[in-house]
């Protein structure tokens, strides 16, 4: 594997991840460095042989049909190959969980050009058509590129990940927020300190349904 050695007879690798990056002190697998993909290869891959940057939670979210077509959707909608900032736009979604666990896209709004997505609020119980809020998903895709701002008519340049409005929100909901950007996934929740790539490269096209 280039990065450890790994027994064929034992069925184990003999050296731990060297990547540290992929411990979570949240996800107690994580600390057991001799695993690879927290012992479950029929669902995870991890072609470097290095780390796996999906939680549970990242997975139970992102991987939903429901989800996963919705944010193709929205990814395809705001436009990510363009080539100047104001010719993309922002799409965007809450997702909800029903009483057995199964989780939905609710509310996709889709803005012209350029900046903020509008997203349905939950009620005061905290739920959207009758379920429980979850994450919200909503695209970046002028992320790198030069836009116009609305507010100021000054051109600056888009983020891949959370922006300081997004971060707020999280911070007032108290829900976690994921980012699809042109070049990955990010997550950022409530006492995080920074969004964390989640989904990129080889990985981030699969999703997306790219083959290129």
């Amino acid at each position: 594997m280039v990065a450890r050695y790994y027994s064929s007879g034992l069925g184990r690798f003999m050296a731990v991840d060297p990547a540290a990056e992929s411990i979570d002190l949240l996800d107690p697998q994580s600390w057991n460095r001799y695993t690879y993909v927290k012992n479950n290869p029929l669902v995870l891959i991890d072609p470097r042989g290095l780390k796996d940057k999906r939680t549970d939670e990242d997975k139970k979210v992102l991987d939903d049909p429901d989800v996963k077509q919705r944010t193709q959707e929205a990814w395809e909608e705001s436009n990510p190959d363009a080539r100047d900032g104001d010719d993309m736009q922002e799409v965007g979604f809450n997702t909800t969980e029903t009483s057995d666990g199964e989780v939905n896209a609710k509310g996709t709004e889709t803005q012209g050009n350029p900046r903020n997505v509008n997203l349905t609020d939950p009620d005061e119980n905290g739920e959207i058509d009758g379920e429980k809020a979850g994450p919200t998903v909503h695209t970046h895709p002028a992320g790198g590129r030069w836009v116009t701002n609305p507010e100021t008519g000054k051109r600056q340049k888009g983020k891949h990940s959370h922006s300081a409005d997004d971060k707020d929100n999280v911070r007032d909901s108290g829900r976690t927020s994921y980012v699809v950007s042109r070049k990955g996934i990010y997550r950022y929740g409530p006492g995080d300190k920074r969004p964390k790539k989640v989904l990129s490269g080889k990985h981030f096209k699969e999703y997306m349904g790219k083959k290129k």
